[in-house]
C-alpha cells in the first residue's frame, strides 16, 4: 500500500500555448501526488445536546468553499478550532479531540434552525497533501458540562488530498 501523500506513477498533460501544428496537449509520465482526501470522525461531543461538528464537503486541494457546518441551539455562537494533530482525552466530562496546541479557525451564529458555518478554504499549494488536521467546535451554554460552561462537538480528523 502506499503511503498516503506518497508520490505515484501518473500523468501530466501539457496543452499548447499558443494553438498552431501539431497536437493541442501532450501527454507526459511522471509522479504525481497520491493522497486521497478523508474525513474521519474519532469520536461524539457532549452537551444536552451536543453540538455536531461536520464538513460541508471533501478536503481536497485546492478547495475554496470548503469550511465547517455546526448543528446547534439556534443563535448559538460556535468555536470551531484545528490543531496538526489530535488526541483523545477525557477533561472536565468531556473528550478532548484536539492537542493541547490548537488554534481559534472562526466563530459562527447559528441560523434560527441552528446551522453555523465557518468557512476553511483550501489553497492550491500541493504542499499540504496528507496533511491531518483536527477539529472541534466549542459552543457556550449556561452550565455546559465542559468547565461548568462550554459545550463540546464531536471531533473531526480531514486529511487533505488532491483528489
Amino acid at each position: 500500500m502506499t503511503p498516503r501523500g506518497a508520490p505515484e506513477a501518473g500523468d501530466v498533460v501539457v496543452d499548447q500555448a499558443r494553438v498552431g501544428p501539431g497536437a493541442l496537449s501532450v501527454t507526459v509520465g511522471t509522479q504525481v501526488p497520491a493522497g486521497l482526501a478523508d474525513v474521519l470522525v474519532p469520536g461524539p461531543g457532549c452537551g444536552s445536546p451536543a453540538p455536531l461538528l461536520t464538513v460541508n464537503g471533501l478536503p481536497i486541494v485546492p478547495n475554496q468553499g470548503f469550511g465547517l457546518n455546526v448543528a446547534t441551539q439556534p443563535s448559538a455562537t460556535a468555536f470551531v478550532h484545528v490543531a496538526f494533530g489530535d488526541d483523545n482525552v477525557l477533561f472536565s466530562g468531556c473528550n478532548v479531540y484536539l492537542v493541547p496546541t490548537l488554534y481559534l479557525v472562526g466563530s459562527a451564529t447559528a441560523d434560527g434552525s441552528g446551522l453555523a458555518q465557518v468557512p476553511f478554504p483550501i489553497p492550491l499549494d500541493l504542499s499540504l497533501d496528507g496533511l491531518h488536521l483536527a477539529w472541534q467546535a466549542a459552543m457556550m451554554g449556561n452550565g455546559g458540562p465542559f468547565l461548568g460552561f462550554l459545550e463540546l462537538s464531536n471531533g473531526i480528523e480531514t486529511i487533505l488530498g488532491c483528489r
